[in-house]
């Protein structure tokens, strides 16, 4: 007998769910993803969720890339990596800042020198179009890869993840409970 899955996220190999509900808010600010450009920065190396969004955006048509220091991307060279936030930036639609995981790293970094090259602040806001999404998976290091003012722009899609992320769940959920009998 067949029984569902529901993927919720599976150490460092990929969040799902996490993804699809990015996606889901991302559509709804803008509506189809095709031809459009995440760029991740940070503790891509550590994310799950980064993971599952270079699988997801092969199936939606968007591209990904990534920003960060070099200890934070991954061995691969198959994607493409910005160096500068300016950059990368310049690049992307939206963007999606990442939780620096310390917990998993081995040799301890800088997290001044990580704020100065890549911390998303009133400086970047200033900089950003207006029609750029700001995303982030949670938890928030406020002080180190976000300042507080990020949650509170209106290109902030933080409190949308959240929300979206319980009806997301609770959608797939029903849809595999109505196919079990």
């Amino acid at each position: 007998m067949k029984r569902p899955v529901i993927n919720a996220g599976w150490g460092l190999q990929g969040h799902p769910t996490q993804a699809l509900l990015d996606a889901f808010c991302w559509r709804e600010q803008i509506g189809d993803l095709r031809g459009r450009r995440l760029l991740i920065i940070g503790d891509i190396k550590h994310s799950r969720v980064a993971a599952s969004h270079v699988e997801l955006s092969r199936i939606l048509g968007y591209e990904v890339a990534y920003c960060g220091p070099s200890e934070f991307m991954p061995e691969s060279d198959r994607f493409h990596k910005f160096k500068s936030l300016e950059e990368g930036i310049a690049w992307a639609h939206a963007i999606m800042v990442l939780r620096v995981q310390l917990e998993r790293h081995a040799q301890k970094i800088s997290l001044d020198s990580y704020k100065v090259h890549y911390q998303i602040g009133k400086e970047w806001l200033q900089k950003m179009p207006e029609s750029m999404c700001i995303f982030h998976p949670g938890p928030v290091n406020y002080g180190i890869e976000l300042d507080q003012a990020v949650s509170v722009d209106p290109r902030s899609q933080f409190m949308n993840q959240v929300e979206h992320g319980v009806w997301l769940r609770q959608a797939l959920l029903q849809k595999i409970l109505e196919g079990v009998k």
